[in-house]
């Protein structure tokens, strides 16, 4: 039997530098997978590599570097059949959000998005109460401590309520459901 090939990719939230955040998952995912006819590839996309911790970095930025992730990977499989899956944590949703919302509005369809099934768990995709905690003088001197910046635009994005997040939000919730269809991008929200 020939096994279907899916990329599966695990986007890590703004502050992880270790990819243990989804424990075994992937692995099992990648067991589980062969008897339902996949073969997948697991690819950790970690966001504080795309210099997350700079104040002038953008969450439009860490979304374009996704971005080129996903090109990179539709680049070494070409066919048809082969399909990508995202699997995102906290800041990973919105990120992934972004870059959906800019595909679509370049592409202007559904049809054919690289990614085919998005799964979001626990997304700050109305920011995040946790953020305090960064802009706080304790996150500041961590950054000290370790030579890098605390993430100002970023932090300001997750700050609940922000203008930013309702932006993305407000594009979906007031849309006429594009975003979604069957031959397109089929996201789900897991929350605890």
């Amino acid at each position: 039997m020939t096994l279907k090939k899916l990329t599966l990719l695990f986007v890590h939230g703004w502050s992880v530098t270790n990819t243990d955040t989804y424990g075994d998952l992937p692995e099992k995912l990648c067991l589980e997978a062969q008897n339902y006819g996949f073969e997948i590839e697991s690819k950790d996309i970690v966001i504080g590599r795309y210099v997350s911790f700079q104040d002038e970095v953008r969450m439009e930025d860490l979304a374009i570097a996704f971005g080129e992730e996903i090109n990179k990977i539709t680049a070494l499989n070409p066919s048809k059949n082969h399909q990508i899956a995202c699997i995102s944590h906290s800041t990973g949703g919105p990120i992934v959000r972004i870059w959906w919302q800019r595909w679509l509005n370049t592409h202007h369809k559904t049809a054919n998005c690289p990614i085919r099934y998005f799964i979001m768990l626990a997304p700050a995709n109305f920011g995040s109460s946790l953020i305090k905690f960064g802009k706080a003088q304790i996150g500041h001197l961590k950054s000290v401590i370790e030579g890098s910046e605390p993430g100002t635009n970023i932090l300001n994005w997750l700050k609940l309520g922000s203008s930013a997040s309702w932006s993305l939000n407000k594009e979906w919730i007031c849309s006429n459901g594009r975003q979604i269809s069957p031959q397109g991008l089929f996201p789900f929200v897991l929350s605890g």
